[in-house]
C-alpha cells in the first residue's frame, strides 16, 4: 500500500469541484483558498485559523493565538457604541 498523498485528499474530497480553482491542498496537506485563482497567493486556511489578527479600538494590530481564543470566556458585551444599541420596550 502506498503512502497517502495530497493528490489523494484532493480527489477524495473533490476539492477541485468546490469552486473550480478557488480551493486546493498545499504540500503540507492543508486546504488553501485562492481568491484570484492561479494569479494570486494561496491562503493556507489552517495557518489562518491558528492565529487571529484583529484591530483594537485604537487601530493597533493585535495577534491572538488559537490557544488563547479557546480559553477565553465569551461575554455578552456589545461592540456597538453607547447610545446606538436597540432598546426593547
Amino acid at each position: 500500500m502506498r503512502k497517502w498523498r495530497t493528490e489523494d485528499a484532493a480527489e477524495l474530497y473533490n476539492v477541485n469541484g468546490w469552486g473550480i480553482n478557488y480551493f486546493g491542498i498545499n504540500d503540507k496537506g492543508n486546504v488553501t483558498a485562492m481568491p484570484r485563482k492561479e494569479k494570486g497567493p494561496a491562503i493556507d486556511l489552517k495557518e489562518l485559523l491558528d492565529e487571529l489578527i484583529i484591530r483594537d479600538p485604537a487601530n493597533q494590530i493585535q495577534k491572538v493565538a488559537k490557544a488563547q481564543i479557546a480559553s477565553r470566556v465569551i461575554s455578552p458585551a456589545s461592540m456597538m457604541p453607547p447610545g446606538l444599541t436597540a432598546r426593547s420596550t
